[in-house]
This record gives C-alpha cells, sequence and structure tokens, in this order.
C-alpha cells in the first residue's frame, strides 16, 4: 500500500486566497493517500512546521510530510514525484527552486533560493522526530 502523505500548509490572517488555491491545488493531485494538515495564525515559522508536522504524525498516522505553503505552487505530480524520491530511499527531499504566486499584485514567480528550502521540503516523520524544526522567524 501507499504511504499516507500529509501536506502541512502554514497560512497567516489576511490570505484566504491563497489557501483557497493550496485547497483547489490538493484536489488535482494525482496522488491519492494524502490529508491536509492548516496552520493558521502568527507564529515562529519553526513552532508551527513542527505542531503541523505532529498532527500529521500523532493524529493522522502520516509516513510523509509534505510543506507547501499557502503562497507556493504545487502541480498535480508535485506528490507523488516527492514521494517516489522518498521510497527510492531518500530519508528527506526539497527544492533550491520553488514557484509562488501574488493574488493582489496578479502574478507568479518562480524563485531561486540558493538552499533547500524549508517550506517546500518532504520527508518521512521518522526523520522528523529526530530532527525538528527550531522556533525561528517571528511572522505576522
Amino acid at each position: 500500500m501507499s504511504p499516507l502523505v500529509a501536506v502541512v500548509t502554514l497560512t497567516t490572517p489576511g490570505r484566504e486566497e491563497f489557501l483557497e488555491l493550496r485547497k483547489q491545488e490538493m484536489r488535482r493531485q494525482s496522488y491519492a493517500r494524502v490529508e491536509h494538515v492548516i496552520v493558521p495564525g502568527p507564529g515562529k515559522l519553526g513552532w508551527k512546521r513542527n505542531e503541523g508536522t505532529r498532527i500529521a504524525d500523532e493524529e493522522m498516522k502520516a509516513e510523509i510530510v509534505i510543506h507547501a505553503d499557502d503562497d507556493d505552487v504545487m502541480p498535480p505530480t508535485s506528490i507523488e514525484q516527492r514521494v517516489d524520491s522518498l521510497l527510492s530511499g531518500a530519508e528527506i527531499c526539497g527544492t533550491s527552486w520553488y514557484h509562488v504566486y501574488d493574488l493582489r499584485q496578479g502574478y507568479g514567480t518562480t524563485v531561486k533560493v540558493g538552499r533547500l528550502h524549508d517550506g517546500a521540503l518532504a520527508y518521512w516523520t521518522r526523520f522528523w522526530r529526530e530532527t525538528k524544526y527550531e522556533d525561528t522567524l517571528n511572522v505576522g
């Protein structure tokens, strides 16, 4: 059986239109065994990522966690490709390129961050149990 995947989405007040797009993209995914964890509100990014992953691990019993923030773009095969990478032996996978959109400005853009972007990582929940996020960066 395919592993259960939880997609953890962080969102903040005033970004409801982003969250609605994330939900639409989730429905279009080619991978079937997916649950969606939404972590709302302001707070430290590390705490919010840990809380979403904790829910995925302890409450949903997901084996894999994928982070997709509310303003990230998730093509229909995104989850399937990341699961394939993990099933091939990786403990964690991600990208240093990601696509974001800005509904207020009416455009999307691809950004190279020069390192693995923690908002786009995929990993086994067992990896997270050993390597949790630090409580960094206050966000509003």
